[in-house]
């Protein structure tokens, strides 16, 4: 760079060095190869390629994007009692989040997107009726 010429390469080494010092790369390598239980990696085959997925702490690696949820995510089938716990609290075992933290950009097809938006109605109008009664029950 003092020679006035910027190549692909010496720019490339220069950040890499930068950030091998850095604490966050550091990080990174240690918790890479720690067996850290809130790392997950998989590896699945599509066609010719071998995709590796990972999940650190409840995030998920897929489609290039950092998401909340594995791109295999599935709705639980259940009870709207079940549906309003998973809403609330997620499924640590699983390492899903509350699903009302959940975006559409979570979502791996447009049908989850739809099934995220009937269940956010749903949990709307359930979250508006214990508002209901929790006021009828304190005038009365």
């Amino acid at each position: 760079m003092t020679a006035g010429t910027v190549t692909r390469d010496g720019l490339e080494a220069m950040i890499n060095g930068y950030l091998e010092n850095s604490a966050l790369y550091q990080l990174v390598l240690t918790l890479k190869n720690s067996p850290t239980p809130g790392i997950q990696q998989e590896e699945t085959l599509t066609g010719d390629a071998a995709v590796t997925t990972t999940s650190l702490w409840g995030s998920h690696i897929w489609g290039g994007r950092l998401h909340h949820v594995p791109q295999d995510f599935a709705f639980p089938n259940s009870c709207s009692q079940i549906a309003w716990q998973y809403w609330m609290c997620g499924d640590r075992q699983k390492w899903y989040p509350p699903l009302r933290n959940l975006s559409r950009d979570d979502m791996p097809s447009t049908n989850m997107r739809n099934r995220l938006s009937d269940l956010r109605n749903l949990m709307q109008l359930v979250e508006k009726r214990a508002e209901e009664q929790r006021k009828w029950i304190a005038n009365n």
